[in-house]
């Protein structure tokens, strides 16, 4: 069976961005939260190192979307592996039987794919997904999201794949990160 990395970037963030205690109510971890009270900044600096401490093998395809149901066009209508870092469950099972961020999961089973939740240990991957999340994360962490995106672009030696919908859009916004950083760096 094929391996997936699936990052949804609203599982670093740790952050909805619903509600005014930063928890949507939906989060397969909401007793966690709740427990432990962390502060936003802290729960993300300690899941981002942890994903940027991953073994990445040079030549891993790496795409990045805005929209996690873009996952599905990486695994069209094949059997996958996905080891899913992400703060919401996304196998919502509502009436809509159309494809969206709730409820990718449910087209992947379809497809005899199966999903581990933020496991410890991933090898042999055949590619990563990084997902964006706009709508459940903050705007001020884009730079950070873009920091992760070109860490684990360099461990892979190569690009980012842009897809979905808003695949151009934030292709642009990863170009001008990357302007920002080489002129700071002095490049």
């Amino acid at each position: 069976m094929r391996k997936i990395l699936s990052i949804d970037w609203d599982y670093v963030t740790g952050d909805c961005g619903i509600s005014s205690d930063g928890h949507c109510g939906f989060c397969y971890d909401k007793e966690e939260f709740r427990k432990v009270k962390l502060s936003p900044e802290v729960r993300w600096r300690s899941r981002y190192k942890k994903l940027k401490n991953l073994s990445i093998k040079e030549g891993t395809p790496l795409y990045v979307a805005e929209c996690h149901a873009s996952i599905m066009e990486i695994i069209q209508h094949n059997a996958y592996t996905v080891f899913d870092f992400d703060y919401h469950y996304d196998n919502y099972t509502c009436y809509i039987d159309e494809l969206h961020c709730g409820n990718w999961i449910k087209f992947l089973n379809r497809n005899g794919g199966r999903v581990i939740c933020c496991p410890d240990d991933i090898e042999n991957l055949n590619s990563i997904f990084i997902c964006k999340s706009s709508p459940w994360t903050p705007k001020k962490m884009d730079r950070w999201f873009f920091m992760l995106v070109l860490d684990i672009a360099s461990k892979c030696l190569m690009a980012p794949n842009f897809i979905g919908h808003k695949g151009k859009e934030l292709e642009g916004e990863y170009n001008s990160f990357l302007s920002v950083e080489t002129a700071e760096l002095g490049g």
